[in-house]
């Protein structure tokens, strides 16, 4: 349970370190949703008008403040002096906007002021000319001096008892045109005193006649009632009520804000859609760079990563709708803010995330590229949510189909993008019900949380977060099917011609000879391909014991990756044994703890982590203890020369570099088995042969390294045993050196002769020594292949020593067949991959930095010296060795055959001169 903790523990510091080194991890998680969040907003802003709009009042006031009224007596009678005193100096104002209770049901109580007293306005004058068909105001030198008073109501009203209407309209129209809406005037026309009363209005105010009209009715009102009533408690009030929509019109308008309502659903589905996306941008990215692997392999169970990796999300997540709240909590949209409508809004996203991470964790399985993962699964989320909402919608306008539309809603619940699509709709849609029928005083709220609205949603969701989380993990466990061979028994191809080495090798490992850290028994993979059934593994065997190297070599398509998949437990064998330290792993192993180190083919490394983070990581997962780490972390930074790199993210590394970190966390712990897949692609020669030291001080400290290489001097150099696969059979095994001499074609010598006339000692060559033959002739160089059945390596020697004096030859080598040539040998028996390109000029990538490692036994070494002058060396066009100036001495070192592993190994040392 402890380890446990740690493993928990180091996950979390490994997401905490990504993110916030990975800006697109912030892009997605952050910048995008919140863009998709107030976009939606916006347009919950547009929302079309309501169904059924407000009923108008009509009154002067329904203008604002500070408008400007008028009004003329020519009677001056007792009526008109009631109306005048009414209508400017009542306690309320001309209108019924100051009452006590229609302020209360209609207006804000400071709408209200006190009145002033008269006051002359000083007005200027226009003049008001028709100039080209246009209407001009040409300013006067005389003012008008108005009568004016500030009634209740914060309006203005003027007396225009001494000026002409029309008059003062015109030539004031400049000043007044955006706040007079109209007036009154009293008069007498005929002989019965009858008095006509009339109301001026402005065309361009709406409502302008009705609502002065209802403010003089206000005024005969009061003016009408008996002495001692109190005037400012009578008034009429009146409304306008639009006239209800036909039931085409309400369909229509009921079309258009549903449809806004889903537009507004669908924007803050892709929102909250980014972030799920956005997690499988690291899942993809940890499974195809093998770093879920090498967790694996380090001890992490599935559902301890699964479960740190949804907690995580999940964290990153609930950020996320903590900003969206935010804006919601600013902006105030009833859809998403009125009563209980943000508390359903924030579970039914949390629960959208709930089950939305779990299921893109599942389908992440089908890429192997974190970019197509994101934008397939962003796609496919909108396209899916776009279907089914349009369709629904659709259904909902057939009345017929009343029990369709039951069995769809409920059907396409286990669709979380419908779920919570159509949940925040219906939730809107119950919002603008209860905005309509509050104006009638009745409260039809529902409660988003009732299964009318968003209940059956939020279950859904809830329920397929867990199914969808258990099918990841069962998935995880699931397997690559593997063919059996016990019903394929015709598949098997015994080989009639094996190598003896090969032969002995198996009987070793199934009598349970020696004592091997890891035993690999007829392992076997097969694979299909085109409907047929093929070897990529055929029953091979080996054994590699404690403080060895073991290199496994082969061209692509050889098996060297399927056995190191099958060894690391990255796929099922579909036959066979491997033991490990004595325990044999089932097909559930795929956990190896402290046991096992794994330097991948590529990758393997966090690109947004630090050499030393990265390094702690691993640390951590195989149960180091905290003093342990730091002491071992630090000794591989210094050891691998990563010191100065120790805090730059991965990303910054060259290949190399990369390299390095990756074989540290393969050695990281001193495992007692290290699978090193290629581990020195990429690395310059001073950085390959400082792996190589990490690499020999390994198998000094006892542990036992499978290593494969398309270096053949660095298998040469590292490696005690060499196995060659062609076709998925090890064809070969034994020592380099044993495999140089028993497949070897012999020993190879170079001739460099001054003169170019190389016929004559070819000639000389090829008889003297039978079976010899010229194997390349360049300019003054030859080479030429001695088998080993010919002569002894010292008449090859003592010949070539007395042509140097009789033939004028100007140096000479005598080497080996080297372990290239060997390969290259193998290589042309593949059937598949890229041995079929394979030519004789084909050569392996080889280094020269570092010789072969020599064996113990006796060397004799003698001087051969020589004399040959700069003359003869600048007429070699063909070759010309910059060592070889003037005085030139060749030293010969000879090793006899090894007891154990009959390696022979032969070079001719060029030496400078000692001055």
């Amino acid at each position: 349970m402890k380890l446990k903790l740690v493993h928990i523990e180091a996950l979390i510091l490994k997401r905490l370190h990504h993110y916030r080194r990975n800006w697109r991890m912030l892009v997605s998680s952050i910048f995008l949703p919140m863009s998709f969040v107030l976009l939606s907003l916006i347009f919950n802003s547009f929302r079309p008008d309501d169904l059924d709009p407000k009923p108008l009042l009509l009154d002067p006031s329904i203008y604002g403040s500070g408008i400007n009224s008028f009004y003329q007596d020519t009677v001056k009678s007792d009526m008109t002096n009631k109306l005048v005193h009414e209508l400017v100096d009542n306690n309320i104002g001309y209108g019924a906007a100051c009452m006590k209770d229609w302020q209360q049901k209609y207006f804000k109580t400071d709408k209200c002021v006190s009145k002033s007293p008269w006051y002359n306005n000083s007005l200027p004058m226009y003049k008001v000319e028709c100039v080209d068909s246009l209407q001009t105001f040409t300013s006067q030198s005389t003012n008008y001096l108005i009568p004016e008073k500030h009634v209740q109501a914060d309006n203005f009203i003027q007396n225009l008892n001494d000026w002409s209407i029309p008059s003062f309209l015109i030539n004031t129209f400049e000043m007044y045109k955006q706040n007079r809406f109209g007036g009154w005037s009293f008069e007498s026309l005929d002989k019965n005193d009858s008095l006509d009363t009339y109301v001026w209005f402005n065309t361009k105010g709406y409502h302008s006649m009705p609502s002065y009209y209802n403010a003089l009715t206000n005024t005969i009102l009061r003016a009408q009632l008996p002495d001692g009533r109190n005037s400012s408690e009578y008034g009429i009030t009146a409304v306008n009520h639009p006239i209800r929509l036909s039931g085409i019109q309400l369909n229509f308008k009921s079309l258009i804000t549903y449809t806004t309502d889903l537009e507004v659903s669908l924007l803050m589905l892709v929102a909250f859609t980014f972030v799920p996306c956005g997690c499988v941008l690291f899942v993809v990215t940890e499974k195809t760079m093998k770093e879920r692997q090498l967790q694996s392999i380090s001890g992490m169970t599935s559902i301890t990563y699964w479960t740190v990796t949804f907690i995580w999300d999940m964290f990153m997540y609930c950020c996320t709708i903590c900003l969206g709240v935010i804006w919601i909590v600013l902006v105030k949209p009833d859809s998403f803010y009125l009563k209980d409508n943000l508390a359903a809004f924030s579970v039914a996203i949390l629960l959208y995330g709930w089950c939305m991470i779990p299921l893109v964790y599942s389908v992440s399985r089908l890429f192997n590229n974190g970019g197509k993962a994101y934008f397939s699964i962003f796609i496919s989320s909108v396209l899916l949510a776009t279907i089914t909402l349009v369709s629904f919608l659709t259904i909902t306008f057939f009345s017929y189909m009343t029990t369709g539309y039951k069995v769809l809603k409920y059907l396409l619940l286990i669709v979380p993008q419908f779920s919570i699509g159509q949940g925040l709709t219906d939730m809107a849609t119950n919002t603008a019900l209860y905005n309509i029928f509050k104006r009638y005083n009745e409260d039809r709220f529902v409660s988003p949380f009732s299964t009318e609205i968003l209940g059956w949603n939020l279950l859904a969701m809830a329920l397929e977060g867990v199914i969808f989380f258990v099918l990841n993990l069962l998935l995880d466990g699931v397997r690559q099917p593997v063919l059996s061979l016990d019903q394929e028994s015709s598949l098997l191809e015994q080989t009639l011609s094996e190598d003896e080495d090969v032969i002995r090798e198996k009987e070793r490992i199934q009598q349970g000879l020696g004592n091997d850290l890891l035993i690999v028994d007829n392992l076997s993979k097969v694979y299909k391909k085109n409907g047929r059934k093929f070897f990529a593994v055929n029953h091979i065997s080996f054994g590699v014991p404690e403080g060895q190297c073991f290199g496994l070599l082969g061209v692509n398509g050889a098996g060297k990756t399927t056995t190191f998949r099958m060894l690391t437990g990255d796929c099922l064998p579909s036959c066979g044994t491997v033991i490990l330290k004595g325990e044999r792993l089932s097909k559930k192993d795929t956990h190896f703890g402290q046991n096992v180190g794994y330097c991948p083919q590529e990758g393997g490394l966090d690109e947004y982590l630090t050499a030393e983070e990265m390094l702690y990581f691993h640390a951590r997962l195989r149960g180091l203890h905290p003093w342990q780490t730091e002491i071992l972390v630090n000794e591989l930074l210094v050891e691998l020369g990563l010191t100065q790199y120790a805090h730059k993210a991965v990303h910054t590394y060259s290949g190399g570099t990369k390299r390095k970190l990756a074989l540290g966390v393969a050695l990281l712990g001193h495992p007692p088995i290290v699978y090193l897949d290629e581990p020195t692609t990429g690395m310059d020669a001073a950085t390959r042969r400082l792996a190589w030291k990490c690499i020999e001080k390994a198998t000094r400290n006892g542990q036992s390294v499978i290593l494969t290489s398309h270096s053949m001097d660095e298998c040469d150099t590292l490696c005690s045993t060499l196995a060659i696969m062609v076709d998925g059979e090890i064809k070969c095994i034994g020592s380099p050196q044993h495999l140089k001499h028993k497949f070897g074609d012999g020993y190879i010598v170079t001739i460099h002769k001054g003169n170019k006339l190389l016929t004559d000692i070819c000639h000389d060559f090829v008889n003297r020594f039978t079976g010899s033959e010229v194997t390349g002739k360049h300019h003054s160089c030859v080479k030429l292949q001695v088998p080993f059945t010919s002569f002894s390596l010292a008449n090859i020697l003592t010949y070539l020593q007395a042509a140097q004096e009789v033939q004028s030859i100007s140096f000479y080598s005598v080497t080996q067949t080297t372990l290239d040539s060997v390969f290259i040998k193998f290589a042309h028996e593949q059937s598949t991959g890229f041995a079929n390109n394979i030519s004789d000029n084909y050569e392996v990538s080889k280094s020269s930095s570092q010789p072969p490692s020599s064996n113990s036994g006796s060397t004799f070494s003698k001087e051969v010296s020589t004399s040959v002058s700069n003359s003869d060396l600048e007429n070699l066009s063909g070759f010309k060795n910059p060592a070889f100036l003037g005085h030139i001495s060749t030293k010969v070192e000879l090793s006899p055959a090894d007891t154990n592993s009959r390696r022979r190994y032969v070079s001719i040392i060029p030496i400078k001169p000692q001055k």
